[in-house]
């Protein structure tokens, strides 16, 4: 299946500034020189001693052996580089009937990380990097894997080694078993949820939640005691991602849609985020 476009991103990846703190960008740096690609800002007399004869304008010849000859002068592109690292760490063992809500989220992750894979201009260039080693985690095809422990020293390391190595980075996960402090600053953090981990349905039994807890949906005060606990915890793993320096961008499973999550919204949000990273408007 082919990812899921989102042009809204793609156009706020594009016009990221030169100016923004890790080179990134709509890929124009601020020295103009003689090259083969760029944004054409001038032109300068050709100049056999110090150019090529094929980097002559065609244009400047249309007046035959008087002609002036020219070259264009660019300003070069520069590459944007984003690094995509996935949570592909163990999780605790759940019930066998919420294994299927786990799997969800995991295909979601990967569904996520191709869309961004695929939202870069061409000559720009996304790195999927894969940390962890759950066996239930579906592979995505020339991706770095990282077999790293959830809660480990050496997870953290490989985060901030990886974030330093690009211009942007992306950081996909549910962030339950992550400690927002520890992580890199500057992070996009796509925060993937199913529905049952911020609302219980009411009269669906009883829902085990929060690691140790359980709920009996049809009794209507457990249930409302329950639904408030969870949107606490979601809005607490947010809050917490903001005040490290990430950028949160919230995506929550939907079986009733064809691509399994709200596209369109999604698409707006990371433009967003991409914005407002670059401007640090938190």
């Amino acid at each position: 299946m082919s990812p899921v476009s989102l042009p809204e991103t793609s156009r706020a990846l594009y016009e990221l500034d030169t100016d923004f703190d890790r080179r990134i960008g709509l890929h124009l740096v601020d020295e103009q020189r003689i090259t083969e690609y760029g944004l054409v800002v001038g032109q300068e007399v050709f100049d056999p001693s110090r150019h090529n004869v094929a980097q002559i304008d065609p244009a400047s010849m249309e007046d035959g052996p008087n002609s002036q000859l020219a070259v264009n002068r660019l300003m070069p592109f520069n590459r944007l580089v984003m690094n995509i690292m996935v949570d592909a760490t163990e999780q605790p063992p759940v019930p066998d009937f919420l294994a299927p809500l786990v799997q969800a989220k995991r295909n979601l992750m990967v569904e996520i990380a191709e869309a961004l894979r695929g939202s870069m201009y061409m000559g720009d260039r996304a790195r999927v990097n894969v940390l962890g080693s759950a066996i239930d985690f579906s592979p995505i095809p020339m991706a770095n894997h990282f077999p790293v422990a959830a809660g480990s020293a050496e997870l953290y390391e490989q985060l901030a080694r990886i974030s330093r190595e690009g211009s942007l980075s992306v950081l996909i996960s549910d962030f339950e078993r992550l400690n927002p402090s520890l992580l890199p600053p500057g992070l996009i953090g796509i925060k993937v949820n199913h529905p049952l981990e911020l609302k219980l349905p009411a009269d669906s039994g009883k829902i085990p939640f929060g690691g140790t807890k359980e709920s009996r949906t049809y009794v209507p005060k457990q249930l409302a005691k329950t639904n408030a606990e969870l949107a606490m915890r979601h809005q607490t793993i947010v809050d917490n991602l903001v005040a490290s320096g990430v950028m949160p961008v919230s995506v929550v499973f939907d079986p009733k849609v064809s691509d399994n999550f709200d596209v369109v919204q999604t698409d707006s949000r990371l433009a967003v985020a991409v914005r407002r990273l670059e401007s640090g408007n938190f």
